[in-house]
């Protein structure tokens, strides 16, 4: 049960509970499970939409005839404002770095490091049960690649319903693991080899992703993808560093102004090469030797020595 806005709350019908505990204490029914934020009806709500959440202080009584809750014996709480649950899953764990082993007399002053999870990537072949094998399907580049990939990744919204492919199917159990990439499409069937990358504080072993897909397979309406998880191996992530388009844009421009100088400053020494050359030539014809400090001195020579000079630097 939701409440969208300030009207009467809604109740969803189609429940898609898992992992599902009871308990009936003097007429009363104690449940702990888990379910989607998304589900096929169209009474639903969307996990990335902020609601006001209801907080029974005392429920009704179960009809044992009609298997109804009564009517509770004093209203719910409702929240003051809209509670958003897709935030939580990304809210980010700081914790204070403090040396171990040493008696802490003061108040530490040492910066708050967020703790950045260990990434596992997952390879997964996933049978497609209901569809056919179309043989464009082996080519990325085609129009069906792209659209069966889309098909597996993401969620499908239609007019009364949302249809949930991987990436939210594995979030309702592993909010921080995604389908990172679709890597190709053969033929058994369909099957689809793609990679998940985790970043959950606690990474799920192979045994979890197989069983919690092959589980939620076994749920889905005629119209969506009939999934079987046949094989699932893990590995830790590689670092890609990935340089984005402005970064490679910024870079080329670095290296063809760095390219400019130098030919600039070439061309700058060679001129004033050429210029010192030229200088000593037109003085070359005056033959005049003058005594400096008791030697002789020969303009000529001191023109080919620097003339020597600047062709042994240029």
């Amino acid at each position: 049960m939701f409440s969208p806005g300030y009207s009467r709350p809604k109740a969803d019908i189609e429940q898609s509970l898992f992992d599902v505990r009871t308990i009936y204490e003097h007429g009363k029914v104690f449940a702990n499970f888990s379910r989607y934020l998304v589900s096929n009806d169209g009474s639903d709500i969307s996990i990335d939409q902020c609601v006001y959440f209801l907080y029974p202080i005392s429920g009704g009584k179960l009809d044992t005839e009609t298997k109804e809750i009564r009517k509770h014996a004093e209203s719910p709480i409702p929240s003051s404002k809209k509670i958003c649950p897709i935030s939580c899953a990304h809210a980010a764990a700081t914790a204070k770095k403090v040396p171990q082993n040493e008696l802490l007399l003061k108040a530490s002053i040492l910066p708050e490091e967020s703790i950045v999870p260990q990434s596992m990537a997952y390879d997964v072949v996933l049978r497609i049960l209901n569809r056919d094998w179309n043989p464009l399907l082996a080519s990325r580049n085609t129009k069906e690649f792209q659209q069966m990939a889309a098909e597996v990744i993401s969620a499908e919204k239609k007019a009364t319903s949302t249809i949930l492919q991987v990436n939210a199917m594995i979030k309702a159990k592993f909010p921080l693991t995604r389908v990172i990439e679709i890597k190709k499409f053969s033929k058994g069937s369909v099957l689809a080899f793609l990679t998940l990358l985790s970043e959950d504080s606690a990474p799920p072993t192979e045994s979890d992703v197989k069983d919690f897909l092959n589980e939620q397979g076994m749920l889905r309406a005629p119209e969506s993808l009939h999934l079987q998880a046949t094989a699932v191996t893990f590995r830790q992530a590689e670092k890609v560093l990935s340089m984005k388009a402005d970064q490679i844009r910024n870079w080329i421009i670095f290296g063809v102004g760095a390219s400019l100088l130098l030919i600039a400053t070439f061309l700058v020494c060679c001129t004033i090469s050429r210029s010192r050359k030229a200088r000593c030539n037109r003085f070359s014809s005056y033959q005049s030797n003058y005594p400096v400090n008791g030697y002789g001195y020969n303009v000529n020579r001191k023109c080919q020595s620097q003339m020597l000079f600047t062709q042994t630097s240029c």
